[in-house]
């Protein structure tokens, strides 16, 4: 009774640390106090680390040592050449080392399952406060207001947040992120490992993954939900039988909406078109931070910082003239943005975590079906630096390495 009792609490506590990882990535509560939320959650995991009675050490690899020691390198550059606030630019290795303790604390085949399950829950959550304002409008205004990063504005209604700019016309589901784009990323994550590591071993969360997805009319979404969803029907037609039947029922269910969603990603690229805007930011995005790393030698080895980004890309892009970008401070693009930022020294480093997580795949097809979705995912969100997605690469890398071993214990 007492094993059972202590099993209970360790999934508890293991829920828990994954939880903190999923809201320290993006959620809008999170955002409205994120440096005193991001020092107690790192506290909080240090003191799990020391009570931990059988201690799981993470080999200390060294580009993960590489970064801690480049990235304070890079951060006195930064106060000795524009007197930016050192400290303030600790927030980055904070969440690396709070990346890393969670790690530490939680098993890969135990991170994934339990990310899961809570993506599976802010899912079924997320479509039925995503349905609320629908029938009772006023519903969304009796939460308190709260503010994210941007400064925009949201009703927070504990497991949804709702803009307080909503339009009935263009209604999208975001859940507890600041954004749909954010939420689509974390339920593509959820469907990745469902698809390519779980094996189907939940049916249901599939389902649940893949509409919460489609509400969120995200056309990055869109693209990823269906290469995820074909390209694994096509891998199994060639190399195995097994669940194909459920894999062909998906891909019949959504052949109907690919016309839609194809109308959805061509009308991104079309001028006059409403999403039309959206194309043009990120292809701002990406032109003003190569400008910004290649304006000189120190911008392209060390980055500019933090607070100096912020007041360079907002001139930038108001020099651009178009006034519709007038408030934004920062590039959707967080794989550019983070080298304008913090130089090439400190992202390569973070370039090689992401590429052995990526890379612990053994069928290429999944490299490459993998390689494209973070590509994509980091490159209109602002995610290289998010736990959930630190966490993720390096677990897969352990996950593989156990695998390999054939000595895994089971969840």
């Amino acid at each position: 009774m007492k094993k059972l009792k202590e099993t209970d609490i360790n999934h508890i506590i293991e829920y828990i640390i994954v939880s903190i990882c999923i809201f320290c990535s993006g959620a809008v509560a999170y955002q409205n106090n994120h440096k005193i939320i991001l020092v107690i959650c790192t506290i909080l995991m240090g003191i799990l680390f020391f009570l931990k009675k059988e201690k799981k050490k993470l080999k200390v690899n060294y580009y993960i040592t590489l970064f801690v020691i480049f990235y304070i390198i890079t951060s006195i550059y930064h106060l000795i050449n524009s007197n930016t606030n050192f400290f303030g630019e600790m927030g980055i290795l904070t969440q690396f080392i709070l990346s890393i303790l969670i790690c530490i604390l939680i098993a890969p085949k135990k991170f994934i399952y339990k990310y899961n399950k809570i993506i599976y829950f802010l899912g079924i959550t997320s479509l039925i406060m995503y349905v609320i304002p629908m029938i009772f409008p006023r519903f969304t205004s009796i939460f308190p207001i709260v503010q994210d990063y941007a400064g925009s504005k949201f009703y927070n209604a504990g497991i949804y947040c709702y803009p307080t700019y909503i339009v009935k016309s263009y209604y999208r589901n975001q859940s507890i992120f600041w954004e749909c784009g954010a939420f689509q990323a974390f339920l593509n994550m959820a469907l990745f490992f469902e698809l390519y590591i779980k094996r189907y071993t939940n049916k249901k969360h599939i389902l649940v993954y893949i509409i919460a997805i489609l509400t969120t009319r995200s056309t990055t979404g869109y693209i990823i939900l269906l290469l995820l969803v074909f390209t694994k029907i096509v891998q199994m037609i060639k190399l195995e039988k097994k669940h194909l039947k459920t894999m062909l029922i998906l891909g019949i269910c959504l052949t109907p909406i690919v016309p839609l969603i194809g109308t959805i990603i061509i009308k991104k690229f079309v001028p006059g078109s409403a999403t039309y805007i959206s194309f043009l930011r990120r292809y701002y995005d990406n032109v003003l931070d190569f400008k910004i790393i290649f304006g000189n030698i120190g911008n392209f080895l060390f980055g500019v910082g933090e607070e100096k980004y912020i007041h360079i890309f907002s001139n930038l892009l108001n020099n651009v003239g178009i006034g519709t970008f007038s408030n934004i401070s920062s590039s959707s693009n967080s794989i550019t943005a983070f080298i304008a930022q913090h130089g090439v020294i400190s992202s390569v480093p973070i370039c090689i975590i992401y590429l052995k997580g990526i890379f612990s795949r053994k069928q290429i097809i999944t490299r490459i079906i993998f390689l494209f979705m973070i590509l994509v995912l980091l490159a209109t969100e602002n995610l290289v630096m998010a736990p959930i997605f630190l966490v993720s690469m390096i677990q897969l890398e352990k996950y593989q390495k156990k695998c390999k071993e054939k000595s895994y214990e089971k969840n």
